[in-house]
């Protein structure tokens, strides 16, 4: 009785999903991830500690502040911004990156500019698939989150001629 309960559960689920994807079906997730060292714009990588950070790329244009809260409680950010790229540092490390400029690489060779297709090359040539087209693509960090550190997402945003308009590298706040 349970497992067919929990049968009918999973497929209703599933079916859900599907529902949302097809209404939405902009975003997908792909099915594996890549490693924390391809997290990585302009030589910075995701949660680098700030002050090296900041040596690497120089004095940014401008600065803002802000603040925020999360389940560590409420915090101060700052955007830092370059040409080319945004920089947040959240409790002195790199929290996110974010570049609309095809001159912005990650270590993998994604970037603005480039075309889905090269998206899909570059990414199988890692073991990871997309299942369909997609305007949004998630590719999470290998690395497990633990006490010390927070998981992490590439999301590359497609234009309507196909080709990558933005990458955003970012932390999984909980």
């Amino acid at each position: 009785m349970w497992r067919f309960l929990s049968l009918q559960v999973a497929i209703l689920l599933i079916s859900c999903t599907r529902v949302a994807i097809a209404q939405h079906g902009a975003t997908t997730l792909a099915d594996s991830c890549l490693p924390r060292a391809q997290f990585t714009l302009s030589g910075v990588r995701l949660g680098l500690d700030s002050a090296r950070a900041l040596h690497t790329l120089g004095r940014p244009l401008r600065v803002k502040t802000d603040s925020s809260a999360d389940d560590g409680g409420n915090y101060e950010y700052a955007t830092y911004y370059y040409h080319g790229l945004e920089m947040d540092v959240v409790r002195g490390v790199v929290d996110r990156l974010l570049t609309h400029s095809p001159s912005v690489v990650t270590p993998l060779g994604l970037r603005p500019g480039i075309s889905r297709a090269r998206v899909l090359s570059l990414t199988r040539a890692r073991g990871l698939t997309v299942p369909r087209p997609v305007d949004t693509l998630e590719i999470r960090d290998c690395e497990l989150p633990s006490h010390e550190t927070l998981g992490g997402y590439i999301v590359l945003v497609f234009n309507t001629a196909g080709q990558v308009q933005s990458v955003e590298i970012f932390h999984d706040r909980p």
